[in-house]
């Protein structure tokens, strides 16, 4: 669901947390237990957009397996209080919460702008740019919109956990697409960048390989070999892993490197002391 930018929106936040936003102000995001059910109900219909949710998969998200007698009617006062809550914090004054055929649906009278929903979208336009400039730039656009997992808050519930899932493995291919357009216009600066952001977003998935080569092709063989000797032992203090393959074949190139560029120094030192005898003027 996407919003002109000139007029409001509800700004969701879905991806490192949770939040909700009007004109600025945060109208959800608290860990209060009293809100849980506003926000577990306004997740799901703000996340499914156009499409819905069914009644059945609403009512299961809000009470789970507690026993409760009415159970439609205990649905119908937590969206009567959602009503009231968006209103009260500014809102148009509409019908937030449109129910048809046994489908809850998001009015789209209040246009809404998810930053999960922007990131996969940016992510498709790059798949689909024929120029590799826009294509990189639409890629790292992307890559930056994915602060964290969707609703890490809510990893013990089904369709959360598979949509982390699905957008974790979408970050994935974000990147390393990013990666394979920037090494081939060898811009490896923001290679760099884009690497030390992966690692930060998403520790302990081999992205320092993606620092790592770009350190390499610029020749920072110091820098890349500090980062080496990190990365080992962080992965070997949190999971008692030794490197990739990926990395200890930079490593060994890394290796290769240094060692061509220190023969090239002897080189040069050795013609410069040949050279000392020689005289220079008139």
């Amino acid at each position: 669901m996407t919003s002109n930018p000139e007029e409001p929106c509800l700004q969701v936040q879905m991806l490192g947390g949770f939040s909700l936003s009007w004109g600025g102000k945060l109208v959800a995001g608290s860990t209060k237990s009293s809100e849980s059910q506003f926000n577990y109900l306004m997740q799901l219909l703000l996340h499914h957009g156009e499409n819905g949710v069914s009644r059945d998969m609403l009512e299961r998200v809000l009470f789970e397996d507690r026993d409760i007698q009415d159970i439609h009617h205990a649905a119908r006062s937590v969206i009567y209080n959602a009503k009231r809550k968006l209103r009260a914090a500014g809102l148009p004054d509409v019908n937030y919460i449109e129910q048809r055929k046994g489908i809850c649906y998001w009015n789209p009278q209040v246009p809404v702008k998810e930053d999960a929903a922007e990131f996969e979208r940016l992510y498709r336009q790059a798949e689909e740019a024929s120029d590799r400039e826009e294509k990189v730039k639409l890629y790292m656009e992307a890559c930056h919109l994915y602060t964290g997992e969707f609703l890490p808050q809510q990893t013990g519930v089904v369709w959360v956990a598979q949509e982390a899932k699905r957008y974790r493995a979408l970050f994935c291919s974000c990147v390393e697409r990013a990666v394979r357009q920037l090494r081939l216009t060898q811009d490896f600066p923001q290679m760099e960048e884009l690497g030390i952001y992966a690692t930060a977003i998403n520790p302990l998935s081999d992205w320092e390989t993606v620092t790592m080569e770009a350190l390499v092709a610029m020749g920072r063989y110091e820098d890349a070999r500090r980062l080496y000797d990190d990365t080992v032992d962080l992965y070997f203090q949190e999971q008692g892993l030794r490197p990739s393959s990926r990395m200890m074949e930079l490593f060994e190139k890394l290796g290769t490197q240094m060692e061509h560029q220190y023969d090239a120094l002897d080189d040069i030192q050795r013609k410069l002391s040949e050279g000392g005898g020689n005289a220079y003027g008139g």
